[in-house]
């Protein structure tokens, strides 16, 4: 049940009288003044904090105000994106060579995608509880799970970068580039471990697997990822956010007066007429 906001009393539910049946006060425009003063205060403490974020999200993408900040920005999201690219290069190579069959498959994203629409997950999942497969077929999957998590890491390190100028966006931005190259490498290693078991298994001229130039590409691609944001987070090279200078909403500069050509000669006069007059 409402109360008056000046003495209290209770206000029933089918009371539609516009004053207080106590007091007398109007209702609805009672201590007006002090409710839109918080709702102005209000709507320019958010419109402050709109100008901010778009602020540093702007930084984050194409610099602040120097030439070397914007090249560097730019050159982030550049090295962010090209570990993608990098995938579309061979990525790994599976050898067969079995009587009346040869062949020698280069491995990228394409082929990956292939693989998988084709791929008998029943009969993987049953090799991985063999005695005779189960342990290449465990690090076939850690590899497969990491080099996903890996793609997944990329794209949200090239998202993030929005909030690089953040409070908390260099300690976001560092682990997420060292967390993507720490996966690239374990999918690497336990690829090669499981090649190295299936390997053992069919004999090496039967079936042999190595890491194609996608793989290392992506790495380096990932540590030179790192190595930007390392160095646009550093003193020397941070981004310095420019913020705009906030006013109040709904109102407007007002405009410069142009100076005519008089102007500055009646000020040279006026100034004639000071010296002259300190001189006598």
């Amino acid at each position: 049940m409402a109360k008056c906001p000046n003495c209290g009393v209770k206000i029933g539910i089918f009371d539609w009288r516009p004053n207080c049946k106590n007091c007398g006060v109007n209702l609805v425009y009672f201590d007006i003044e002090k409710r839109l003063l918080a709702d102005s205060e209000r709507a320019e403490k958010e419109h402050r904090e709109f100008v901010m974020k778009t602020a540093r999200v702007k930084a984050a993408f194409i610099g602040s105000s120097s030439t070397r900040e914007k090249v560097l920005a730019i050159l982030r999201i550049i090295l962010t994106l090209l570990p993608v690219g990098a995938f579309f290069l061979p990525l790994v190579k599976i050898a067969t060579n079995i009587p009346f069959y040869t062949n020698a498959m280069n491995v990228n994203a394409i082929g990956i995608y292939e693989l998988m629409s084709t791929f008998n997950f029943g009969g993987f999942f049953k090799a991985i509880g063999s005695d005779l497969f189960g342990t290449p077929s465990i690090y076939l999957l850690i590899s497969i799970v990491t080099t996903a998590l890996m793609v997944i890491g990329i794209v949200l390190n090239l998202l993030l970068i929005t909030l690089a100028c953040s409070p908390k966006g260099k300690p976001r931005t560092l682990s997420l580039s060292v967390i993507n190259i720490v996966l690239a490498v374990l999918s690497v290693v336990f690829f090669n471990l499981a090649g190295t078991g299936y390997t053992a298994v069919f004999g090496a001229e039967t079936f042999s697997t190595s890491i194609g130039i996608g793989s290392y590409l992506a790495i380096g691609l990932l540590v030179l990822t790192l190595a930007i944001n390392i160095v646009l987070f550093s003193k020397k090279f941070a981004i310095q956010v420019k913020y705009p200078e906030i006013v109040p909403l709904g109102y407007k500069q007002p405009k410069k007066k142009k100076k005519s050509p008089l102007d500055n000669l009646f000020k040279k006069n006026k100034k004639k007429e000071a010296k002259e007059e300190a001189k006598k």
